[in-house]
């Protein structure tokens, strides 16, 4: 058998993986999170695990005293797993997110400011990303034989005055069977332009009166914390808020380590799940937390600096830390949230703030916005 268990304290959480997986790696799957601020290169020495029963491989460095190598402590990002395993893992080594959520210091986890959303639309300084519009449509007949999706957009521009609409593709699959099943009462979805003249986009469709369900969720994607906030749109209430530990902490503290982490084999993709898995960790929290459904969301918006957007979009970002330091990109189109890894409903929309340069990224840009 190549399968080996790792069971690691105090959380005790087990995880079976393969003999030779490396131990960081491996708590970074069972979602023990440890701190590694060289970016595993086993030079920071801030990895210290103790091997409380098994074998593992390498792990033995001059950061480790004597004492420490007797005792059973082991560096765990150049720990190579040869046996089953019991770990303990120090407070000292240990990235704890409970904190995060208790903490009031501003410095440690940003808070996205609440917004009278009633206020700005008075004043004509606020569009939400998505709207619903409800409709009563009349049903087809011998002398009405307008397509289904002609019906919805020809009513949505005579009822709402909406204009330059287009139709996604899963909706138009949904319409035929959704309109005669809802005797043709239906809420429509729709996604805002983001660029100045483009078309609406309708996003969604959904069986009777929807409209008072309508929510979005607000993303801080920090380098060391992520942040997210479970926003109601037709209130503009904040409905629920959780912090983690960005889960890239384990493979570098800081953005140039994990510059340097992109580049090793399969590194981009590491850090893409692991960024993945922390958003996803925090949507399922906050909707937990408001007794809201996926489907109810229809937007995220996400905001971090330029290295964070592109680690999360899966972009190399090799070229931010090599003359003249270029980002692949400034601005990114709305995009499908699945398409990322998000574990939201199928037509949610995800927005990505634009960044300025290399150094000024969408995080800046949506603090500037903010305030």
């Amino acid at each position: 058998m190549n399968e080996r268990t790792v069971l690691f304290h105090p959380h005790n959480k087990t995880v079976t993986v393969a003999a030779g997986d490396n131990l960081i790696r491996t708590a970074m799957e069972a979602g023990v999170h440890i701190n590694a601020s060289c970016g595993g290169a086993g030079v920071c020495g801030k990895c210290r695990v103790l091997i409380e029963s098994g074998e593992v491989e390498g792990g033995i460095t001059e950061k480790l005293s004597a004492e420490d190598l007797a005792r059973g402590y082991r560096l765990a990002c150049q720990s190579g797993i040869r046996s089953d395993l019991v770990v303990r893992i120090p407070v000292e080594s240990e990235v704890d997110a409970s904190v995060l959520n208790k903490l009031a210091t501003p410095r440690r986890t940003a808070r996205i400011r609440q917004v009278d959303f009633g206020e700005l639309k008075e004043q004509g300084l606020f569009i939400p990303p998505v709207e619903k519009r409800y409709l009563e449509l009349p049903p087809p007949s011998d002398h009405d034989r307008l397509p289904d999706v002609t019906r919805l957009i020809s009513f949505l521009k005579a009822k709402y005055n909406e204009h330059r609409l287009v139709v996604r593709l899963p909706v138009i699959r949904k319409i035929p069977d959704l309109l005669r099943a809802s005797d043709f009462k239906v809420t429509a979805t729709l996604a805002r332009p983001v660029h100045p003249g483009r078309k609406t986009h309708i996003i969604n469709i959904e069986p009777g009166d929807t409209t008072s369900r309508n929510f979005a969720i607000a993303m801080d994607v920090g380098t060391t914390t992520v942040y997210g906030q479970l926003i109601d749109l037709v209130s503009g209430e904040v409905l629920a808020q959780h912090g983690e530990f960005n889960g890239q902490i384990s493979y570098g503290e800081d953005v140039i380590s994990r510059l340097v982490f992109a580049e090793k084999p399969e590194g981009l993709e590491k850090l893409h799940q692991v960024i993945i898995a922390t958003i996803n960790k925090i949507i399922g929290r906050i909707v937990k937390q408001a007794k809201v459904g996926l489907d109810e969301i229809s937007s995220i918006t996400l905001a971090g600096n330029t290295t964070m957007t592109q680690l999360l979009l899966k972009i190399n970002p090799r070229y931010i830390r090599r003359s003249p330091y270029v980002p692949a990109a400034t601005l990114y189109p709305p995009i499908t949230a699945t398409n990322l890894g998000l574990e939201l409903a199928d037509h949610v929309t995800a927005l990505i703030y634009p960044a300025i340069s290399s150094y000024v990224g969408g995080d800046i840009v949506a603090g500037v916005m903010g305030a």
